[in-house]
């Protein structure tokens, strides 16, 4: 499944463009459908750029009923106005749709700010930044999502050819001795 985030009116912001999804209303209430509410998720972010291998960075993280946060590393890329710093994170949760599906709650923000000379990363300013929440319908086990970033933008424009996107995939986290057929 593929969910497609564009460009929103705001300023920098990026938002849900296509979902591919069955998506129902906005959930409520934090799932305990899966029995221990425990889930197993792993999250890749892939920078794609023209001409060279992708790059993959992998995370696991464990998320229990309250939901769960993601940081990855900041990725130095280069632009049209110099060297910038890419920041990705985001939050996980688990719903209650309103006729009682479960729903997963993805959100994720990218800030990118241009780094000067002798400046550390964590230190630059944010010239670009966007934030993107989807609710989809629960994935089963062995899907994988694709939550795609708009083109790098700053001031207004296209400043890089990297396509960053996060890949992930979850599934309720098995109790000791049980078997993944269970």
């Amino acid at each position: 499944m593929t969910v497609k985030m564009g460009t929103v009116a705001r300023s920098g912001g990026f938002g849900t463009s296509v979902a591919i999804s069955q998506a129902g209303g906005e959930g409520s209430a934090v799932s305990a459908a899966t029995g221990s509410g425990l889930f197993d998720v792993n999250l890749w972010l892939v920078r794609a750029v023209p001409g060279r291998p992708d790059d993959v960075t992998h995370s696991l993280l464990r998320m229990n009923q309250n939901g769960a946060s993601f940081s990855f590393a900041p990725i130095a890329v280069t632009t049209s106005r110099g060297e910038a710093i890419v920041q990705v994170t985001g939050t996980l949760a688990v719903v209650q749709g309103t006729s009682g599906e479960e729903q997963l709650v993805f959100t994720t923000s990218r800030r990118v700010g241009l780094t000067a000379p002798g400046q550390a990363p964590r230190d630059s300013a944010p010239d670009s930044s966007g934030t993107s929440r989807v609710i989809n319908r629960m994935p089963g086990p062995e899907e994988v999502l694709s939550f795609e970033m708009p083109p790098i933008t700053l001031n207004g424009r296209q400043a890089a050819p990297d396509q960053l996107s996060v890949r992930l995939k979850i599934a309720p986290r098995r109790q000791p001795g049980e078997s993944p057929d269970e």
